[in-house]
């Protein structure tokens, strides 16, 4: 499971499941609604994971907090 702040700022929550070749698939927890299934590339170096959705050029970065 994880717990994350969005880009929005949003407190969000779910389950993931580590594919082969360095692809993450999320489920996303909603408040009243479906979940949403998103598959990712991720990326670890350090203290940051870096995400990348498949159907889209946005990267996200988090850093681990201490």
């Amino acid at each position: 499971t994880f717990k994350a702040i969005d880009n929005q700022g949003m407190a969000v929550s779910g389950k993931y499941l580590v594919l082969k070749d360095g692809h993450l698939r999320c489920e996303i927890e909603q408040q009243g609604g479906p979940a949403e299934i998103i598959d990712l590339t991720l990326s670890i170096k350090r203290d940051e994971l870096t995400l990348s959705p498949s159907d889209s050029w946005k990267v996200e970065i988090y850093k681990k907090q201490k």
